[in-house]
């Protein structure tokens, strides 16, 4: 018998457990998977909104319509929605004419290994 060999005990059928425990398994990870990634979206979304709200606070009506047609649209398009939802988002954002609250300043001085740098001044 090798190591790597796992036998059922005496007495009991071990193709039954491993079915059912396999069964258990793929019941479960479309349901993890999705409330992992609904999460992320969630999460994502309180962070936009809060961008948003800040940039432009008379527009709180109008920002919160614009998150919820751009989160229905990253759902329906892709299974990793939250990759999309921000360039959906900010994209509608800029066909209204406003100025996203991501400006460049976001992209300034990240931090290298000491002998380049990524500023943009």
């Amino acid at each position: 018998m090798s190591a790597f060999t796992v036998s059922p005990p005496a007495g009991t059928t071990g193709s039954n457990k491993l079915q059912d425990l396999v069964k258990t398994a793929v019941a479960t990870e479309p349901l993890v998977f999705h409330d992992s990634v609904s999460s992320a979206v969630h999460g994502l979304r309180l962070r936009l909104e809060e961008n948003y709200r800040k940039t432009y606070p008379d527009l709180a009506d109008i920002i919160h319509l614009v998150l919820d047609q751009e989160e229905v649209r990253a759902w329906q398009l892709a299974p990793f929605p939250h990759l999309l939802f921000p360039d959906l988002v900010q994209a509608r954002v800029e066909r209204l004419n406003l100025r996203s609250p991501l400006n460049d300043d976001c992209y300034r001085a990240i931090p290298t290994c000491g002998f380049a740098s990524a500023s943009m001044r």
